[in-house]
C-alpha cells in the first residue's frame, strides 16, 4: 500500500501502557478511539480518547494499531482483527528495531558512566544502608579521574556523566573544585548529572558554585522532609534548615547566572498527602520540578527494616528468581568506585561484592567487553543470577528500551530515560505497507 493511499486517522488496541507508547507515537491528532478487550473500560475515556468495544471496531473496520506488551495476546487480537478483515499492525513491529538498535549498541559500549569521585555522603538516612554498612574512606586521585574521563570520550566518544552517584554525595567531594575545572574543559563530549542532599553545598562560595552547576545538565536534589520534624525522622540529621537555605540559593544562582541545569526534586517520604498538602512542598513546586514523592524503600537485602523507618512509608521485598529478562541497570551503565573498582551493579552494589574490573589495571572499553561484564549484564537470561539481583526491588528489564522515544537516541542525548521524557513533542509518521 502507497503512503498517500493511507488512511492515517487509527484506533489503538489496547488502553493500557503500550496503548499510551502507541498515542505519543502516532500522535493525537490521527487518534480516533482506543479499543481494549476489558469491557470496564468500555465507554470511558484514556487519553482524551473513548474507549470502544471489539464489536465496535470489527463494525467500523478502522485501520488498527495493536499496542500489547504480551506477545501472544498480541498475535491473538491480530488474528482475530485480519478474520474480521479489519487492517491492521502491530506496535511492536516499530518497536522491535528501536530495541535491537539499543542493545547492539550496548554490546559496543555503555549508555552512561557513573564516576563515585568519593564515598561519602553527610546524611544518614532510615532508609539507606550507609548508616549501618560503613566503607573506608577514600577519595578518588585527580590522575585515575582525569584518566577515566579521557578514555570515555576516547573510547566511547563521552556520553552521559555521573558523579558520586553511587550512595554519596558529589558536594562532599574535597576535589570537586578542581574536577570541574577540567570538566569545563572536556564538555563538549559530556552530559554531565548528579544526585545530591544539598547539605554540602552551603561550605562553598557562589563564585564556585557557578563553576560547578555551569558544567551540569541535570541535578536531581534528594528532599527528605517538609519541616524540621518531618526531615529528621527521614534524613537522620538535623538538617532541614541548611537544605532549605541551599534550595533558596540556588534558585538563585540558576536565575541570576542563566545556568542551564534542569532540575529535579525527590521527595523521600513516609506520607504522600501530608507532604503534598505542606507549604515546603508548595515552595518547591514554585521552584523546580518536583518528580516523585517517594514513600517505598528497597530493604537492602534485608539490613533495612521496616522498624527503620517511619510508620505509613513500607519496604519493598521481591523475588526475581523467574525473571527471564536482563536488567537494563548493568546493561545502560559502568559504574567506577574512588577506589578504581568496576562494579556490575553501580545501583546497589556499593559494597563491591561483584567486581568485574579494575581501572588501574584495565583500560574501560576491556572492562566492559570483558567476560565478566557480559556476564553479569546477561545473568538473567542465562539463569546464573548474583545473589544481589536475586531479590532487588530496583530491578528493572530490558524491555524498558522498547521505546519508541528513544528511535533517534544517541548518548549526547543524555540519560537514555531523562532523554525520552524530554523528548515527547517530536514528530512522528504513521508508515503502514
Amino acid at each position: 500500500m502507497s503512503e498517500k493511499s493511507i488512511d492515517y486517522r487509527l484506533v489503538i488496541y489496547g488502553a493500557g501502557n503500550c496503548g499510551k507508547d502507541a498515542y505519543w507515537y502516532y500522535g493525537a491528532e490521527r487518534v480516533i478511539a482506543f479499543c481494549d478487550s476489558d469491557e470496564n473500560k468500555w465507554g470511558k475515556v484514556f487519553l482524551g480518547k473513548t474507549v470502544i468495544s471489539p464489536a465496535q471496531l470489527f463494525e467500523n473496520k478502522y485501520f488498527t494499531v495493536v499496542a500489547i506488551r504480551d506477545t501472544k495476546e498480541n498475535e491473538r487480537i491480530c488474528d482475530e482483527l485480519n478474520r474480521n478483515k479489519v487492517k491492521v499492525t502491530s506496535f511492536s513491529e516499530i518497536e522491535e528495531p528501536i530495541f535491537l538498535k539499543l542493545l547492539n549498541m550496548i554490546d559496543k559500549r555503555p549508555f552512561h558512566m557513573n564516576i563515585e569521585t568519593y564515598n561519602y555522603c553527610p546524611m544518614k538516612c532510615v532508609f539507606c544502608p550507609n548508616r549501618i554498612l560503613t566503607r573506608n574512606e577514600c577519595v578518588m586521585s585527580m590522575d585515575m579521574f582525569e584518566s577515566i574521563i579521557c578514555q570515555y570520550i576516547s573510547d566511547f566518544s563521552g556520553g552521559p556523566l555521573g558523579i558520586g552517584s553511587m550512595q554519596s554525595d558529589f558536594l562532599s567531594d574535597p576535589l570537586l573544585i578542581e574536577r570541574v575545572r577540567f570538566l569545563f574543559e572536556k564538555k563538549s563530549n559530556l552530559w554531565i548529572y548528579s544526585t545530591t542532599p544539598l547539605l554540602s553545598m552551603a561550605k562553598y562560595s557562589d563564585s564556585e558554585l557557578i563553576e560547578v552547576f555551569r558544567i551540569f545538565d541535570f541535578l536531581e536534589i534528594s528532599a527528605h522532609g517538609y519541616d524540621r520534624d518531618s526531615y529528621r525522622k527521614m534524613a537522620g540529621v538535623d538538617g532541614f534548615m541548611i537544605f532549605e537555605c541551599q534550595l533558596e540559593r540556588l534558585n538563585r544562582l540558576i536565575k541570576r547566572n542563566n545556568l542551564k541545569v534542569d532540575i529535579n526534586i525527590l521527595f523521600r517520604a513516609y506520607d504522600e498527602k501530608e507532604y503534598i498538602n505542606s507549604e515546603f512542598y508548595k515552595k518547591c513546586i514554585s521552584l523546580f520540578n518536583v518528580s516523585e514523592v517517594k514513600t517505598s524503600f528497597f530493604s537492602w537485602f534485608g539490613t533495612i527494616k521496616s522498624d527503620d523507618i517511619p510508620e505509613k512509608a513500607t519496604i519493598i521485598t521481591r523475588d526475581n528468581s523467574k525473571e527471564a529478562y536482563n536488567c537494563v541497570v548493568p546493561n545502560a551503565n559502568i559504574a567506577i568506585q574512588s577506589d578504581g573498582k568496576v562494579v556490575g551493579c553501580g545501583c546497589i552494589d556499593w559494597l563491591s561484592k561483584y567486581v568485574i574490573g579494575y581501572v588501574n589495571e584495565q583500560s574501560i572499553d576491556d572492562i566492559w567487553h570483558s567476560e565478566k561484564a557480559v556476564a553479569f549484564r546477561k545473568s538473567f537470561e542465562r539463569r546464573k543470577l548474583p545473589d544481589i539481583c536475586k531479590e532487588c526491588a530496583l530491578y528493572c528489564p530490558i524491555t524498558e528500551l522498547k521505546d519508541v522515544k528513544l528511535e533517534d537516541y544517541q548518548p549526547l542525548d543524555g540519560l537514555y530515560y531523562y532523554a525520552s521524557q524530554k523528548n515527547e513533542k517530536r514528530e512522528t509518521y504513521l508508515k503502514y505497507e
